[in-house]
């Protein structure tokens, strides 16, 4: 039965009819998001390519080859310049005390220094610091991963020079290395 207020038949045009101009909205939603994946992906894929590059190549120090043969002995003691307590507030240690720490925990491994760039220094690698279980090979310039492929073995890469300043390295090829109660460090001339 129809309804008082609703004809069902033709009501005909009133005015100009105008066609839609806008896009859905769905699609509208879907066709930005899809944009912007897009972008993302590119970003993505940007700081994974930079990412690779600096774990092939990290930012190194170039330090000149040895020239004339150095050895440094470092003492590794240090001053407390405050007393170290206990959760208690109890003085472990006393300010002034000096404690060196091959008293309590012996270096287990040499560390060997060079610039991966350097054939010459990687050879001397292959002679000087061979053994996998007494010494860390540590880069301060070259490609980390394709001198550890190379030589099946995990190479180390001194980030930011903190181990060559903290060592006082000025040359290249260079050892580090525990006798007694000190810390040497070697600097070798290839030549």
């Amino acid at each position: 039965m129809p309804s008082a207020f609703c004809d069902e038949s033709d009501l005909g045009v009133l005015g100009r009819q105008y066609s839609i101009l806008e896009r859905d909205l769905l699609e509208e939603i879907e066709r930005v998001l899809t944009q912007k994946k897009k972008e993302v992906d590119q970003v993505n894929k940007k700081l994974q390519e930079k990412s690779k590059s600096y774990a092939e190549r990290p930012q190194g120090i170039v330090l000149p080859r040895a020239t004339k043969p150095t050895l440094m002995q470092l003492d590794p003691a240090i001053t407390l310049q405050n007393d170290i307590k206990d959760a208690d507030g109890g003085v472990l240690y006393a300010k002034g005390t000096t404690v060196n720490p091959f008293d309590y925990r012996k270096m287990t491994k040499t560390l060997c220094f060079l610039d991966g760039d350097d054939k010459e220094q990687v050879r001397w690698l292959g002679k000087s610091c061979r053994s996998k279980l007494k010494t860390k090979i540590i880069l301060l310039n070259g490609e980390v991963l394709k001198l550890a492929n190379k030589l099946g073995r995990m190479v180390y890469f001194d980030q930011g020079g903190y181990l060559t300043q903290r060592f006082g390295l000025t040359a290249l090829p260079a050892k580090v290395y525990q006798s007694g109660r000190a810390l040497y460090v070697e600097q070798i001339p290839l030549d």
